[in-house]
């Protein structure tokens, strides 16, 4: 099955098989992204065949070697396998699926799918978050950390998270690399309890397309949120852009169930039951006392 359309007879100027040769950027990349488009846009499904290396050099009017480059980078991002003798073939790409009602744990629900994550980080440096951060963790005095995590090798999900370096003020790039962020709050005494997030669609720009090896305008899942302890320190405002293979779930349920009552209700509710617990001790001594004394036997 052949994914590149047929050569038209006449090409515009600096033009061949689709490419721009004069200022389109390398060849090989161009093809690449040809080729990423046609798969996405085809949904092919895993072990469809693309064409040979000899038919892309003869519908693109290129070199074996620039074909080739194009090849690896698709299997750099983890859409094609390259099979001795099948040539390459479209791949089952891995999705990651989260619970969009659960605060980290990323690694664990990646595991009970049978995959792994693995998170590189990028920089580790002090600055002063957005407002809405500032108001999450109240301070300025911040790490911002960027990092991406890899899902058997593919990238996934690209995080921009800040901080109180009040509370970590030795996070380096060694100590944070494949590391769980939230399982080194907890070394340094601060154990987080969750917090309100958020979930939008955007689209990516150029710098979040390179850090996920996807093209620009491409549709992202933004999860945005704030993680606190029990006490209600903020311990991290973030940013996380996921790439399109990724699944929220979420835990709906219909209930019935009444509202949140409040403290105060609670209190009068016991303290009424007390005082009814009280009088009917007390009814039940004056019974006692008023009852007719019972007759002895003969």
């Amino acid at each position: 099955m052949s994914l590149i359309p047929a050569e038209p007879e006449t090409e515009p100027t600096g033009r061949s098989g689709g490419l721009n040769r004069e200022a389109g950027g390398p060849l090989h990349a161009q093809i690449r992204d040809i080729l990423h488009r046609q798969i996405v846009d085809l949904a092919l499904p895993p072990g469809s065949s693309l064409p040979t290396e000899e038919e892309l050099q003869r519908q693109f009017g290129v070199s074996r070697s620039v074909v080739r480059q194009a090849l690896s980078g698709l299997a750099d991002l983890g859409l094609i396998r390259r099979q001795r003798g099948r040539g390459s073939v479209v791949a089952a790409t891995p999705v990651l699926r989260r619970h969009v009602q659960r605060a980290g744990g990323l690694d664990e629900q990646a595991a009970a799918h049978g995959q792994r994550l693995r998170t590189h980080v990028l920089t580790v440096e002090p600055s002063e978050p957005p407002q809405a951060g500032i108001e999450a963790l109240n301070t300025t005095n911040t790490w911002k950390i960027e990092r991406v995590r890899y899902l058997d090798d593919l990238p996934v999900a690209f995080m921009r998270t800040w901080v109180p370096r009040d509370f970590f003020p030795h996070f380096t790039v060694e100590l944070l690399e494949n590391a769980s962020l939230l399982s080194l709050m907890r070394d340094h005494g601060y154990h987080p309890a969750g917090g309100p997030r958020q979930v939008q669609a955007v689209s990516s720009d150029p710098d979040l397309a390179r850090k996920l090896n996807i093209n620009t305008r491409e549709p992202l899942l933004l999860l945005q949120g704030v993680t606190r302890d029990a006490l209600g320190h903020g311990l991290e405002w973030f940013n996380v852009w996921h790439s399109p293979n990724t699944v929220f779930d979420v835990d709906a349920q219909v209930t019935s169930q009444p509202g949140r009552v409040s403290q105060e209700h609670i209190h009068r509710l016991r303290n009424l039951t007390q005082q009814l617990e009280s009088e009917l001790a007390d009814l039940e001594r004056g019974a006692r006392y008023s009852a007719p004394p019972r007759p002895t036997d003969p």
